[in-house]
């Protein structure tokens, strides 16, 4: 079972069944919608300089429900992000959905701004029992990954302060607001309501929960360990075994891992997490593949100095609006066609841009070669031992056969003469025998 399945067949209300960490992944796949798009058409509300919906009258935004998003002239534009298909189907489902429905939007602001290098939006989603406030990930736009990339050497990013601001202004106006109140998202999200928290830590007496999915950390010595460990109360984030993007850069927030059917980068979709029950599958550790490729990859950045990574992303995304291309997967892949990747790019800009990223692919390289070289003596040492396994298991196999076959005859034998005995000795059998 995955959240896809789970969207469409729990139809209990918030009443039935409580809210849990399901529900709160849903949101955050939900604020991957564009919503201003059919609200904008469908009421007479604007988005103001800050990208902020608000109404005509300056009040609350009219009653604007999940099932009112369904607007096929606006399909093709609505979802973003790298799942945008399931992004689309999650939507679709929850629209019909007796228990998401009537869910209303109560606040929403998007921001895109490529020369302040910011994408950030915010959703609030309400009902009468619960508030959740979804923060989205990275979108399709280059804009929006180069300021993930800029976690590695800047704190905050301007998606970071727009989260704290975004909050601030919600509990201005709600305050007096009942019932719980969550914040969560997936990837970037995840991020950003992590740094509300660790810098806004009385947080924790307004909201009931904090969520992270899958999301990456922050640049070395951000944040302290003691105010990591602070976290913990109120913060959930779950990670798949295989993490690539959740396990990025620094966090030492205490985490929980969970199962996923998909391979690699793409189980950084929530859709490929299973499920069992009101909740996502836990595991005991993220795989030995996703521990070493995390080391590999932390010591590779925390080797530069904050310049140096911030000439290294903008020559990374020079050589992506250059070309035209960027293809995260690939990046992101692991192993040496990330290398590849980089060098390619290297190859669409000037001199000096070149030489930043063939250095840092090189570095990468080297850091990665190790790595690979480590985990393929593992691999090996792994696959010796199950052999190993295997033939004495047959062994131990064949001796029960053997055993259980002599036994089986003994056995057959003994019932025969039992039986044999049985047969002389009843005098009935015996005439019978005789007639």
């Amino acid at each position: 079972m995955n959240l896809q399945t789970y969207v469409e067949t729990e139809f209990a209300s918030f009443d039935e069944k409580p809210f849990n960490e399901l529900d709160a992944a849903v949101f955050t796949q939900l604020s991957m919608v564009r919503v201003e798009l059919p609200i904008l058409a469908q009421t007479a509300c604007t988005l103001d300089d800050n990208g902020m919906l608000v109404s005509p009258s300056g009040n609350e935004l009219p009653p604007v429900f999940l099932r009112d998003l369904l607007c096929a002239e606006f399909m093709d534009q609505m979802f973003t992000g790298l799942a945008a298909s399931h992004v689309q189907e999650c939507l679709l489902a929850v629209a019909m959905n007796p228990r998401y429905r009537t869910v209303r939007i109560t606040g929403y602001q998007t921001v895109l701004d490529p020369v302040k290098e910011v994408q950030f939006s915010a959703t609030t989603f309400s009902c009468p029992q619960f508030t959740f406030i979804g923060l989205r990930g990275t979108d399709a736009s280059l804009t929006g990954w180069q300021e993930d990339f800029n976690l590695s050497f800047m704190n905050p990013i301007p998606g970071q302060v727009l989260a704290v601001e975004y909050i601030q202004a919600y509990l201005a106006q709600n305050g007096d607001r009942k019932g719980p109140i969550y914040l969560g998202g997936h990837s970037k999200g995840g991020n950003l309501a992590e740094y509300v928290l660790l810098t806004v830590p009385q947080l924790g007496g307004y909201f009931d929960r904090f969520f992270s999915f899958d999301g990456p950390g922050f640049k070395k010595d951000a944040f302290t360990a003691e105010q990591f460990a602070a976290l913990e109360p109120y913060f959930l984030k779950l990670v798949p075994q295989d993490s690539i993007i959740g396990m990025i850069l620094d966090s030492d927030a205490p985490f929980q891992v969970v199962e996923s059917t998909e391979l690699g980068f793409m189980q950084h979709d929530l859709f490929s997490w299973e499920i069992e029950g009101d909740a996502f599958v836990r595991r005991s550790e993220l795989t030995q593949a996703s521990q070493t490729i995390d080391a590999a990859m932390r010591e590779w950045i925390h080797s530069y100095s904050d310049q140096e990574l911030a000439s290294f992303v903008e020559a990374l995304f020079h050589a992506a609006y250059s070309s035209g291309a960027f293809d995260l997967k690939t990046l992101f892949g692991g192993g040496m066609q990330s290398v590849a990747y980089l060098r390619a790019a290297a190859a669409s800009v000037d001199d000096h841009s070149a030489l930043v990223l063939k250095r840092f692919s090189s570095d990468l390289a080297e850091a990665l070669g190790v790595t690979m070289a480590s985990q393929a003596s593992e691999a090996l040492n792994e696959a010796l031992e199950t052999v190993r396994d295997q033939v004495r298991e047959q062994a131990l196999d064949q001796v029960f056969d053997q055993v259980r076959d002599q036994v089986e005859g003994k056995l057959r034998a003994a019932h025969e003469k039992i039986a044999a005995k049985a047969r002389w000795a009843d005098p009935d059998d015996t005439q019978e025998k005789c007639d």
